[in-house]
């Protein structure tokens, strides 16, 4: 079974954009300041934090880092937008920062790599 993502042309190069790849050194550190910011909470209200670098990466972006991290280039197709497609889309980490002291510091390539890694040596996840 092949996987070809179909990404088409438009605002700013391409036209979805996707910075949710963490690397996971980021986020087991992210995960022990999340843990300690919650001993400190007294109120027991959820809050919600946007992980990322606050920078978008295009689908080709994406597909041509996991090429470089699996070694091998991915299939894909260039198609027409599709209804409803938003032209980017990313998150603004700037409250990770103030109240975890926490900001991403691996670029996409890092991230990529880190991904492929843990998935080659963990085939079928963690169990």
């Amino acid at each position: 079974m092949s996987f070809a993502p179909k990404i088409n042309e438009s605002t700013q190069g391409w036209n979805y954009y996707s910075e949710r790849l963490p690397a996971l050194v980021e986020r087991e550190k992210l995960r022990l300041q999340v843990l300690d910011e919650m001993k400190k909470e007294t109120d027991n209200k959820v809050k919600i934090y946007n992980l990322g670098t606050g920078n978008g990466y295009s689908v080709l972006e994406v597909i041509k880092s996991v090429s470089k991290a699996v070694g091998r280039d991915i299939p894909y197709e260039i198609k027409d937008r599709r209804p409803g497609d938003i032209a980017t889309c990313y998150a603004d980490p700037a409250k990770a920062k103030a109240e975890l002291h926490w900001e991403a510091t691996k670029d996409i390539d890092e991230m990529c790599a880190d991904a492929w890694r843990f998935q080659k040596q963990n085939p079928d996840g963690i169990q």
